[in-house]
């Protein structure tokens, strides 16, 4: 599972975070009032609906570099 930016509309995509390295699929992403961005997704180890998880994270964390 991997989140991505846009600056421009969608046409670009220049930022990107890997959340999840193994399969997933159905995800919702919402902008919480603070600002941050939540992230709930089914995904798992062996298959892409082992469990569901939320994940919470705010715009700096997703835009700094690794």
């Amino acid at each position: 599972m991997t989140v991505r930016l846009s600056h421009d509309e969608g046409k670009t995509w220049p930022v990107k975070k890997l959340i999840h390295p193994g399969p997933s699929s159905y995800s919702s992403l919402v902008r919480l009032p603070d600002g941050d961005v939540a992230l709930v997704f089914e995904g798992g180890e062996e298959h892409r609906r082992e469990w569901i998880r939320f994940v919470r994270f705010s715009l700096p964390w997703l835009t700094q570099e690794a």
